[in-house]
């Protein structure tokens, strides 16, 4: 789960001060967990999971649907330890959310192809701009 869930003083001491001020450590609320049924956040260009890109451990994924955790179930004095552990996107899946095809091909390591996936402009997006800018010239 996520440390800020849990009572501040049963933390550690150097998860009080992150607990204390996200802001200045980076807190991974910064950025929401992705839940498949609902619109994607910004893809980050980088592979640090202090910047997001992490899906939740919170949901459970079953016939394409995510279903959410019951907390209750897996909470124990006062804290939440997830069934399933939270993971980074892979650069196939950030490459889906970019609307990227399929046989698109990225070369270079992992963290190479997550910057470069997250710095792109959506393809359908672009595809649209590209659109309407040449109706607009050549109409």
């Amino acid at each position: 789960g996520y440390f800020a869930d849990a009572p501040r003083n049963s933390l550690p001491e150097r998860l009080k001060k992150i607990f204390d001020n996200p802001l200045r450590y980076k807190s991974p609320r910064l950025f929401p967990k992705p839940d498949p049924n609902y619109p994607s956040q910004t893809v980050p260009a980088s592979s640090s999971p202090s910047i997001g890109g992490i899906i939740a451990p919170d949901l459970l994924y079953k016939d394409g649907f995510s279903i959410p955790v019951d907390k209750e179930k897996y909470t124990q004095d006062g804290i939440y330890t997830s069934p399933v552990t939270s993971r980074r996107f892979t650069p196939r899946e950030l490459a889906r959310l970019q609307t990227f095809p399929d046989d698109f091909l990225f070369t270079g390591s992992q963290t190479t192809k997550i910057k470069a996936i997250g710095n792109a402009v959506p393809v359908e997006m672009s595809r649209l701009f590209a659109e309407e800018i040449a109706d607009q010239i050549f109409t």
